[in-house]
């Protein structure tokens, strides 16, 4: 996962992606990857989303409007 962050490009996606976790995993430190990791799963919230999402709810489609008038029974 480590390796997927680094190589974020096409080609370095394509072709590099082994080389870059095999040098992880032979020559990074066992604590430095775990650190990695925890970044990694930090940046993974969905802060950055939030103003987004309140606007989706704001706007949502399925919500009846004023001009609308509710079915009364099933």
């Amino acid at each position: 996962m480590i390796a997927y962050m680094i190589c974020r490009g096409y080609f370095s996606r394509k072709c590099g992606v082994w080389l870059v976790a095999w040098l992880i995993r032979n020559f990074m430190t066992h604590e430095y990857q775990m650190e990695v990791m925890k970044k990694f799963v930090s940046l993974m919230g969905t802060d950055p989303f939030i103003p987004i999402i309140r606007s989706a709810e704001i706007a949502n489609p399925m919500r009846l409007r004023l001009s609308q008038k509710k079915k009364e029974g099933s």
